[in-house]
């Protein structure tokens, strides 16, 4: 069996580090706007903060609610933060302080889910449910973990929308503090695709 030698001249006089960084891939760019190319109200440093756990629904909350639904919550749109803590994480979506009052705020996040039904199922063990509510023909889970802070479920795609309406200083009772966060989602449930 005969063997033979392939050459290729055209690499053999290039330095070893030109080879490394032509095969380079080159450093994924971080995204910083929604499906419809509106800019987030804040520069995320997270480039997968869109990703395979909240890519059910085209829903951004930070994109989504805009100056007259923030003011009508007296919400500061300048509070605005991205809910997400590290990368590649589930919940994608922004908090709102109030105005004056940084003590409280309402939160609104997106994160895959199978079914509503099936998220309370799984949450049951902490969560305090309260009846759904109904708003533009959808149904709304309400729940509290904790006094001060109510939050609604929406299903949209395969996805869940969180709105928590939070305060952690001269807290409401638990009607008003749920009223809000069900108000809240009132004003952005046609936004969300069923």
């Amino acid at each position: 069996m005969t063997l033979s030698s392939c050459s290729n001249s055209e690499h053999i006089n290039r330095p070893v580090d030109s080879i490394a960084r032509s095969t380079t891939a080159p450093a994924p760019t971080t995204r910083q706007t929604d499906a419809n190319g509106v800019s987030l109200p804040f520069k995320t440093k997270f480039t997968h903060r869109w990703n395979s756990n909240n890519d059910g629904t085209l829903y951004e909350p930070c994109t989504a609610v805009n100056a007259e639904v923030l003011s009508k919550f007296n919400l500061s749109a300048q509070t605005a933060r991205d809910v997400a803590l590290a990368d590649q994480q589930t919940a994608r979506g922004c908090d709102w302080e109030t105005e004056g009052d940084p003590f409280s705020s309402i939160t609104q996040s997106v994160g895959n889910a199978p079914s509503l039904t099936e998220y309370k199922a799984r949450q049951s063990g902490h969560m305090k449910w309260l009846p759904d509510v109904e708003l533009a023909n959808r149904s709304v889970a309400v729940g509290i973990i904790t006094s001060g802070e109510c939050t609604t479920y929406v299903a949209s795609g395969t996805a869940v929308v969180a709105t928590s309406a939070t305060f952690h200083i001269d807290l409401p009772p638990e009607d008003q503090v749920c009223a809000k966060a069900i108000a809240f989602t009132a004003a952005t449930i046609n936004k969300m695709p069923p």
